[in-house]
């Protein structure tokens, strides 16, 4: 950690100088001027869908679907998911902690470039919304939705490019720039404090513009944004306040049934979904998938040699009357005792390592198609 942070302004530099049209470039502008884009609240609503839609879409590579590919390479920095074997190499340098300190490789500039880019669309929204012309609710609305999504990409950043957030210090350590305008160039890095300043100053906003009310879960909703505001107040030790919001998010999501839990973790229409990209069959990105890579039945090469698993360590503290236990077969390696539905899923040209998942589902073992979760009511009960 200690050096990926020693190296941060040289990645802010590189892409400064080297992408910086790239990274912070928006979607609107990239066509027609941004006059043009936001004269009435409709036209700025398709900008705010272009950011909905690049959660999920592919990037510079197959291993950049959007968040789900940073979601991806949290999963496999932590302790809980085991890569069983090193298959086709997709996520095994990031797993043995030998990636993300390369502020040279594409993909830690793609998680840098992903959520400045977010942070780009949002920018050029907030700047320009108030002057469309439109119904001011509907100002309200895209409005408050730029702004939760701008407060969520920059704690992002500061978690992922900087040392963590010191509930008992000053926080004066570097974190990363603070982006509030629609530029092109990169800026310095203002400090860990400040950042969480900003964080917390455009979630609170957010939350005082929107309301319950959507068109979509891949929109930003009160609920979402009360999430983001719970998970900010977390990392900052706050943690009455992170109660507080999280009740508050969960509101109207009630928990999964157990046949919901085994359904494949891939449909936004699960109640417990607060927040989640519903991916459309015509959408199809093939290997460029969260599902790509974690399901358990799509017919990769990644998947069929490198089923992933969660640490057995982590499996043997959940009680036997838990029903999370059934979304994981530690029997897996063994036929007679391996769970029928794995085989039911796969075909027999898929490795079955013992303790491999059965959680998430892709749409089949020839679509990688699924729809992507990133907040459900169950985190909100464990905040």
């Amino acid at each position: 950690m200690k050096k990926i942070i020693s190296k941060i302004f040289l990645l802010a530099a590189f892409l400064s100088f080297g992408c910086a049209e790239d990274y912070l470039d928006t979607i609107p502008t990239d066509a027609v001027s941004e006059g043009l884009v936001f004269t009435t609240t409709q036209n700025a609503r398709t900008a705010l869908n272009g950011i909905h839609r690049a959660m999920f879409i592919r990037w510079d590579s197959q291993g950049q679907p959007g968040e789900g590919g940073v979601m991806i390479v949290r999963d496999v920095m932590a302790e809980d998911l085991v890569m069983t074997t090193q298959g086709n190499g997709w996520f095994v340098s990031y797993s043995r902690w030998l990636r993300h300190n390369d502020e040279t490789n594409g993909d830690v500039r793609f998680v840098w470039r992903f959520y400045y880019r977010i942070i780009g669309n949002a920018n050029m929204i907030i700047a320009n919304i108030d002057d469309a012309e439109g119904p001011q609710a509907d100002k309200d609305e895209i409005k408050g939705q730029a702004l939760a999504y701008r407060a969520w990409a920059h704690w992002n950043l500061v978690q992922l490019f900087a040392e963590r957030f010191d509930a008992g210090g000053a926080n004066s350590q570097l974190g990363v720039p603070i982006v509030t305008e629609p530029i092109t160039e990169g800026q310095a890095r203002n400090t860990v404090a400040e950042v969480y300043t900003q964080v917390n100053a455009d979630i609170d906003a957010a939350i005082a513009l929107l309301g319950t009310s959507r068109a979509a879960k891949s929109h930003l909703n009160i609920n979402v944004a009360r999430g983001i505001k719970a998970r900010i107040a977390l990392t900052q030790g706050n943690y009455t306040v992170a109660a507080q919001q999280a009740s508050l998010a969960r509101d109207g999501y009630p928990l999964m049934s157990q046949t919901q839990l085994y359904d494949g973790f891939n449909n936004v229409d699960n109640p417990e979904w607060i927040w989640g990209s519903r991916q459309q069959d015509d959408q199809q990105t093939f290997f460029a998938s969260f599902f790509a890579y974690l399901s358990v039945n799509f017919s990769s090469t990644n998947i069929r040699g490198n089923p992933k698993a969660i640490n057995s360590l982590l499996y043997d503290q959940i009680s036997d009357t838990d029903a999370r236990k059934g979304l994981w077969d530690p029997n897996a390696s063994d036929p007679a005792m391996r769970d029928p539905f794995i085989d039911e899923i796969t075909a027999s040209n898929f490795s079955k390592i013992d303790y491999m998942n059965r959680k998430f589902i892709a749409q089949g073992g020839a679509s990688s198609v699924g729809d992507v979760p990133y907040m459900r009511a169950a985190e909100m009960y464990l905040t």
